[in-house]
């Protein structure tokens, strides 16, 4: 049975965009689609690598955040790093 991580689309666009603010840049698909492949839940495939890069994106600046936001971000790096997945 395949792992599944459920956020609503708003949370998961403040995180990319959060992410994205900090550095972090999805190689697998051009920086001008990104948003609409990444926000949209029509199941983009989300390479290993830029899973993996977010997560590690997650992790820097969840310091920054406060206590309840710092365990949300730890929960999602935490999936990221299993691997690829699709966004539904």
């Amino acid at each position: 049975m395949e792992e599944s991580f459920h956020i609503g689309n708003h949370p998961w666009e403040e995180i990319l965009l959060l992410a994205k603010d900090h550095g972090w840049k999805p190689l697998e698909c051009d920086s001008e689609n990104w948003e609409r492949l990444y926000f949209s839940s029509d199941g983009h495939f989300v390479s290993s690598y830029d899973a993996f890069q977010l997560a590690q994106t997650l992790r820097r600046v969840k310091q920054w955040q406060n206590a309840l936001d710092q365990e949300f971000l730890n929960t999602i790096a935490t999936f990221l790093e299993k691997g690829d997945f699709s966004i539904c």
